[in-house]
């Protein structure tokens, strides 16, 4: 399904009837587009927080992790995007209950993955952490999201386009900032109960020194 990443972000009109197609004849050859992408924000995580760097509020001097507790974020990051698709899976089956087109678990991960493609892109943003850039790339990716849920949902789970689809993608999205807000709280716990003084230096020179 990875050539049909470009389809689905940008003329999603077309690419999810095509994406669904193929959904239907291969359901679980979304893995390889889930576990490539959901890379993204775990190395651009890694290279943010070990080697740029970032600013706390109220002050300018420049945070870094080590590299074993970069690495350890990185790896929670990139589990926590893929368990997380998995519980939106079961969340959208679940809403999708007493529809004709209630979708198994395959193709409800499938679905997911694709309305998730802009948050992991969005994970760029992470290897340079500075403010601007992170507020500014989280919202044009959860647009961009959003707007992919609700022209993807009628097409892909053949339902009709109608007021209650649309209410069905407004509470997948409702159902999906709290799995997201819940997801990241869970597993930003996980790194920290791990973490110590020691686990930060205090500018890339420090760093070096340390090295």
């Amino acid at each position: 399904m990875i050539q049909n990443v470009p389809g689905v972000l940008f003329s999603p009109a077309t690419g999810w009837r095509q994406l669904r197609d193929q959904s239907d004849q291969h359901p679980w050859s979304f893995l390889p587009v889930l576990l490539v992408f959901a890379l993204i924000p775990a190395i651009c995580i890694y290279i943010g927080t070990a080697h740029v760097g970032w600013e706390m509020f109220g002050s300018e001097d420049n945070r870094l992790l080590t590299r074993s507790s970069a690495i350890m974020l990185g790896i929670l990051v990139y589990v926590g995007f893929v368990f997380g698709v998995g519980v939106m899976a079961q969340v959208v089956r679940w809403i999708l209950f007493r529809t004709a087109g209630r979708p198994t678990l395959a193709r409800a991960m499938a679905f997911v993955t694709f309305v998730s493609l802009p948050l992991m892109i969005g994970g760029l943003a992470g290897a340079f952490p500075y403010r601007v850039l992170i507020v500014g790339g989280a919202f044009i990716t959860t647009v961009w999201s959003v707007l992919l849920l609700f022209k993807g949902l009628p097409v892909f789970m053949h339902l009709k386009d109608s007021d209650q689809t649309r209410f069905l993608g407004a509470c997948i999205v409702a159902a999906g900032f709290l799995v997201l807000i819940t997801n990241a709280f869970v597993f930003q716990h996980m790194w920290r109960t791990t973490q110590t003084d020691a686990s930060y230096v205090g500018s890339q020179e420090e760093q070096s020194g340390m090295d």
